[in-house]
C-alpha cells in the first residue's frame, strides 16, 4: 500500500513542479551527437592545422630568403657579364616587345640560347629601367618562390613535415646560392630553379592519376626550364630517382619507368644540341664566335678606348694584348686577305694618330676585343671595317716589333 501510494504521489508531485521525464529518452542521442562531433573534429583538425603550418613554414622560408639576400637590393650591376646580359645590350634595354620576344627565340644571347631568361631581363627593363636594385629584387623573388615550392614538393612526396622544412631552409640560405641570387647575370639559375620545382610538382600531379594531359603539363614545364637554363637536362634522371624513392614506383617496372621518361630525355637532347651550337665559339677567337652564329650587332660591345694611347702601346710591342703565337699568325693571314681592300698604311697611321677624332668614330674588332681610334668615315666606306683594318695594322706592327726584339 505505501508503495502504491508513493507511486501515485511521485508523478503528481513532480508533474506539479513542471518536470518532464521525456528528455531522459533523448540523452543517448545527445551523447551520440557529442561523440560524432568529437570524432569529426579529430579527423578535420589535423588537416586544418597542417595547412596552417604549411602556410606558416612557407612564409618563414620566404622571410629567411629575404633576410639573407634582401641586402642585394642596394647593390649595383657588376662589370662581369652584366653589361652583355643587361645594360649594354640594346635588345634588352628597349624592354619587352613582340620583336624582342622573337629576337630572344631566334638569336643567341651571350653565348647561350635561353629565351625565357632573356625575356625576363627585357621585362625587368620594361618595368624598372636600369635600376639595378629592382633587377636584384626579381632574383630574390624567384629564389623565394623556388624555396617554397621545394618545401611543398618534398612534403607531398615524403610526408615528413619538419624534415622537408629543414631541407628547404638549407637550400634557401646555402652559400652556393649566393652567386645565383646576388648576381643579376645569373638570372637563368634562379629562373630555372623555379621551373625545376614546378616540374617536380607537375610530376607528382601526373603520378597520382597518370593521364596524357597531365604528362603534357610535365613536358611543358620542363621545356620552360630548359629554355631558362640548359642545366636542367638531367631532370629526367632525377625523376627516375624520385620513382625509386620516395614514390616507390620502380619495383619490377624499371623498363616502363625509363620509357615513361623518353619524351623528356628527347627534350634534353634537343637542348644539349642547341647549347653546343650556341657555345661553339665560347672558347676560341672571334672568328669562332662569329661562326657560332652570333650577330655582330648583338654581341657584347665593351667600352671603347677614347684616345690613341692604346694604339701606340700596340705599336710599341705589348705582345700580351695581342695574344699567343697562333692568334698572331691568324691575324696576319687575315690581314693579308684584306690587303687589297685596305687604304694605304699611311692613311691608317694618320687616322690612328688623329687626336681630335670623336668617340663615335671609333672602330671595333668584335672578335678579339681590341679597339683603336679611327678618323672620320669616308663616303661609301663601312666604319666598322675600317676600324678592324686599323686594328690589324696596329697588331701587325706589334708583332713585327716583338719579333725584332
Amino acid at each position: 500500500m505505501p508503495n502504491d501510494r508513493a507511486a501515485m504521489f511521485t508523478p503528481f508531485r513532480l508533474s506539479s513542479f513542471g518536470f518532464n521525464w521525456s528528455f531522459v529518452n533523448r540523452l543517448p542521442s545527445f551523447t551520440q551527437n557529442r561523440d560524432m562531433h568529437r570524432i569529426s573534429a579529430q579527423l578535420t583538425s589535423p588537416r586544418t592545422n597542417r595547412s596552417g603550418q604549411t602556410m606558416g613554414i612557407c612564409i618563414a622560408l620566404a622571410a629567411l630568403s629575404w633576410l639573407v639576400f634582401g641586402q642585394t637590393l642596394w647593390h649595383d650591376f657588376v662589370n662581369y657579364d652584366d653589361p652583355r646580359y643587361v645594360y649594354e645590350n640594346t635588345n634588352i634595354t628597349e624592354g619587352l616587345s613582340i620583336s624582342g620576344i622573337v629576337w630572344a627565340f631566334t638569336h643567341i644571347h651571350s653565348m647561350n640560347w635561353h629565351p625565357l631568361t632573356t625575356i625576363s631581363h627585357m621585362l625587368d627593363c620594361q618595368l624598372y629601367g636600369l635600376k639595378a636594385g629592382w633587377h636584384h629584387f626579381t632574383n630574390v623573388l624567384l629564389q623565394s618562390i623556388a624555396v617554397m615550392l621545394l618545401f611543398v614538393g618534398l612534403l607531398q612526396m615524403t610526408g615528413a613535415f619538419w624534415r622537408s622544412a629543414f631541407v628547404a631552409a638549407v637550400f634557401a640560405i646555402h652559400p652556393l646560392r649566393v652567386e645565383s641570387v646576388a648576381w643579376i647575370a645569373e638570372r637563368k639559375d634562379v629562373l630555372s630553379g623555379v621551373f625545376f620545382m614546378l616540374t617536380l610538382l607537375a610530376y607528382l600531379y601526373y603520378v597520382r592519376l597518370p593521364r596524357t594531359g597531365r604528362y603534357l603539363v610535365v613536358a611543358f614545364v620542363f621545356a620552360c626550364g630548359l629554355m631558362s637554363k640548359p642545366m636542367l637536362v638531367t631532370l629526367p634522371f632525377v625523376l627516375l630517382l624520385v620513382d625509386y624513392w620516395p614514390l616507390d614506383r620502380i619495383k619490377g617496372q624499371v623498363s616502363k619507368r625509363v620509357l615513361e621518361k623518353i619524351p623528356l630525355i628527347a627534350l634534353s637532347a634537343v637542348s644539349s644540341i642547341a647549347t653546343l651550337v650556341a657555345q661553339k665559339g665560347a672558347v676560341g677567337d672571334g672568328r669562332d664566335r662569329h661562326d657560332a652564329g652570333e650577330d655582330d650587332d648583338q654581341r657584347q660591345q665593351p667600352i671603347q678606348v677614347a684616345g690613341t694611347a692604346r694604339a701606340h702601346s700596340l705599336v710599341d710591342g705589348e705582345a700580351d694584348q695581342v695574344g699567343d703565337g697562333e692568334g698572331r699568325r691568324r691575324l696576319q693571314e687575315d690581314q693579308g686577305s684584306r690587303s687589297q681592300d685596305r687604304p694605304p698604311v699611311g692613311q691608317d697611321e694618320q687616322r690612328q694618330e688623329a687626336p681630335d677624332a670623336s668617340p663615335e668614330d671609333a672602330g671595333q674588332v668584335g672578335g678579339d676585343g681590341i679597339h683603336v681610334l679611327t678618323g672620320h668615315s669616308a663616303p661609301g666606306v663601312d666604319r666598322r671595317r675600317r676600324g678592324a683594318d686599323g686594328a690589324h695594322d696596329a697588331i701587325s706592327s706589334a708583332c713585327c716589333a716583338s719579333r725584332a726584339r
